[in-house]
């Protein structure tokens, strides 16, 4: 046994937890998903002949199964259209609301919303063209429809979007702690996320703007494949690692400019109201910014308390969690590889 081998041999502890890690990480999948939290969307048209309606559901487990709310005097034309790929579950129709044809003034909500853990965005359509958008969630869980929105009721709602999707978007949170548990020292994270942060708000505005337009399906491949390389700089520690604390702008920023298609193709199926789209673009980096800063400060309190715990029983707790967490990482960064190649393929 070489000097390298002997001192990567594992102790009993550290086998048990690896392979306890390895059981989640792949059971996980079956029910977490990486998008499985993201906000459905109701989208109400005026038309001359009727309100156009659009119900855009997740099609994997997302918590309660929601439904559009509608006011009474609101009815089908005909039955509605029902579509579904692996990804979602769209509904389409022509509503009916009497001699009044739009819902100035209406309360619009969402079947179960009270229960769910996910959230709905209503998006309004003026005949026009003006949008009128708002966040359905446990604490709102109804809105009613003005004549207008302000540019700060706008920024507020663009601003919660953000934060969700941070939070809520399981793979861009998992590259945030890869990136936390790759890179050691205080600067060079900083530095670090600054650049992630800064590639991410590029590729956000251009692909909004649709200045640049890519398949999203070979984004949120390419976005789960970057966490497995992650993954694997965590678990191997390589001379790549060193070159990352050198250059510690450029793997971020080139995985920062990957992530903001992915950030942008979220925030497409919502869509950006037409009148206040700078503000609403600002307000969702902004809602991004600060959902990353609560995974970072939560991450690096966890961290702090772990070393504390370390020097109170004189044990090396960063060694014996890392491996866990590369695991964990690599294991569920390579289930939505396959996961999401399947479904592109198939």
């Amino acid at each position: 046994m070489n000097k390298f081998s002997k001192k990567r041999s594992p102790s009993m502890l550290r086998t048990g937890l690896k392979f306890l890690c390895l059981y989640i990480a792949c059971a996980l999948p079956l029910t977490a998903w990486s998008h499985a939290l993201a906000p459905s969307l109701l989208q109400l048209t005026e038309q001359n002949d009727g309100i156009a309606l659009l119900w855009k559901t997740s099609s994997k487990y997302n918590g309660t199964p929601l439904s559009p709310k509608l006011p009474t005097r609101c009815h089908m034309q005909k039955p509605p259209e029902h579509t579904k790929d692996n990804r979602s579950v769209v509904t389409k129709g022509l509503l009916d609301c009497g001699k009044k044809n739009n819902l100035i003034g209406e309360s619009i909500s969402a079947a179960n919303i009270e229960k769910a853990v996910t959230t709905v965005v209503l998006r309004y359509q003026r005949l026009d063209g003006t949008v009128i958008t708002q966040l359905l969630s446990q604490k709102s869980p109804s809105f009613v429809i003005p004549e207008q929105m302000s540019v700060w009721q706008v920024m507020q709602q663009y601003f919660s979007l953000g934060v969700d999707h941070l939070i809520f978007g399981y793979d861009h949170v998992l590259f945030v702690i890869a990136l936390l548990l790759l890179i050691r020292r205080l600067k060079t994270l900083l530095w670090a996320v600054t650049f992630f942060t800064l590639g991410h708000s590029l590729t956000l505005v251009m692909s909004s703007l649709k200045v640049i337009v890519l398949p999203t399906a070979w984004i949120e491949i390419a976005i789960a494949a970057s966490i497995v390389f992650m993954a694997r700089e965590i678990f191997y520690r390589t001379t790549a690692l060193s070159w990352l604390e050198r250059r510690a702008w450029l793997i971020p920023l080139l995985f920062g400019l990957l992530h903001g298609m992915g950030f942008a193709s979220a925030l497409s199926e919502t869509g950006l109201p037409d009148n206040e789209i700078p503000a609403a673009l600002l307000a969702f980096n902004i809602g991004l910014e600060a959902g990353q800063l609560l995974v970072v400060s939560a991450f690096l309190l966890l961290k702090w308390l772990a070393g504390q715990l370390a020097e109170s029983r004189q044990r090396d707790w960063s060694q014996t969690l890392q491996m866990p967490w590369a695991y964990g990482i690599g294991c569920v960064s390579a289930y939505w590889v396959i996961e999401r190649s399947y479904g592109l393929f198939f």
